[in-house]
């Protein structure tokens, strides 16, 4: 369970802020030919790293997916931010986290960018991790009793 309050304690990720490149299409050169394609992969891809995060406001997934599709018309960069209470992606990215303080969150800059082969990538660099921290729940009485006996 994830208690938003001030107590939260974050840590440093094991990782480092390592940028990951992915393959959204090839070999087109021309938007017109490629369009759907690195969209459909792109929102596949931020997809995939909000599901082991968000945990309430996944509906925010579909208005994700309108904003690729109506924003996203070619090499192009955009901040995504993947959170506990949704998603959030443009400049709503932005305005979120400078309101986020302690909220566990990732903040991506994504950049879909394609090469002079017709080559189509995504490059998802973290700006700002601040991991989950599980919080468990005390044992109740019932629990208490039987690890004093």
């Amino acid at each position: 369970m994830y208690r938003p309050t001030s107590a939260i304690t974050t840590t440093t990720p094991a990782r480092p802020l390592t940028p990951e490149i992915v393959r959204l299409w090839g070999w087109d050169r021309t938007w017109d030919g490629a369009r759907s394609a690195v969209q459909c992969t792109l929102f596949g891809e931020m997809v995939k790293r909000a599901i082991p995060v968000v945990r309430e406001y996944h509906s925010d997934l579909f208005h994700d997916a309108q904003w690729v599709r109506d924003n996203v018309t070619g090499p192009m960069s955009f901040l995504f931010m993947v959170r506990y209470h949704g998603t959030h992606v443009g400049d709503s990215a932005e305005i979120a986290e400078q309101q986020a303080s302690t909220e566990p969150r990732t903040l991506y800059r994504v950049t879909v960018s394609v090469d002079g082969a017709g080559q189509w990538s995504a490059t998802f660099a973290p700006l700002v991790i601040v991991p989950l921290v599980e919080i468990t729940e005390p044992a109740g009485p019932a629990e208490d009793a039987e690890v004093a006996e």
